[in-house]
């Protein structure tokens, strides 16, 4: 994982959403293929209550990794919170 994730899940947390998001945006412009970016991102989203962003984050990590179980319920579970 690259600096600004490991920084990202630090603010996350300690509870500082809105500066985890912006180390998560650093992250995914250094490398945008990144599914454990998107998700840290995505879930960081959700605390703040950007639900529809943090669901386009998680169903880009689905399109990355089909195989894989957690963007699949993180976007469930984003889908429930926005009904």
């Amino acid at each position: 994982p690259g600096l600004h994730l490991l920084r990202g899940d630090l603010y996350s947390k300690m509870g500082n959403y809105r500066v985890a998001i912006q180390e998560y945006q650093l992250e995914l412009a250094h490398h945008q293929d990144g599914v454990a970016a998107l998700l840290a991102l995505g879930r960081a989203m959700i605390e703040v209550g950007e639900i529809p962003e943090a669901l386009k984050r998680f169903n880009r990590a689905m399109q990355l990794a089909p195989g894989s179980a957690e963007p699949k319920h993180l976007s469930g579970y984003a889908n429930y919170l926005l009904k």
